[in-house]
């Protein structure tokens, strides 16, 4: 599971807001953003490359690929919450999700603690 973070640039790592949404301390939106659209292009080609295998048994390509399309659906999600201005917000307690934690997944939606 792919979980790198290309923030480009440290001084774009600043205070940034979303149309409407809360402001996200510590990194740029577009550049998030951006790694998203990185992390689901690199997560696509693998899916291909998944569905074309014939070295693994079909039990185990039927589950890679299912965990394939569950990424793909997380980062997709993600997407969605920077659009919406949710992105940063724990879906279980409601607290900012800490800086770290996003650089390490970005497409997380929980916090340490509810995670």
């Amino acid at each position: 599971m792919p979980t790198a973070v290309f923030w480009s640039d440290s001084r774009t790592r600043s205070r940034s807001t979303t149309a409407g949404g809360p402001a996200v301390a510590g990194f740029s939106v577009v550049d998030v953003a951006r790694t998203l659209r990185i992390l689901r292009a690199a997560e696509a080609s693998r899916l291909a490359a998944l569905e074309s295998a014939t070295d693994i048994t079909a039990f185990e390509k039927s589950r890679v690929i299912s965990e394939s399309h569950a990424l793909l659906g997380e980062i997709d999600a993600a997407l969605g919450r920077l659009d919406d201005g949710s992105y940063g917000v724990c879906h279980g307690c409601g607290r900012m999700i800490a800086v770290a934690r996003l650089e390490a997944v970005p497409y997380t939606r929980h916090c340490e603690l509810c995670s």
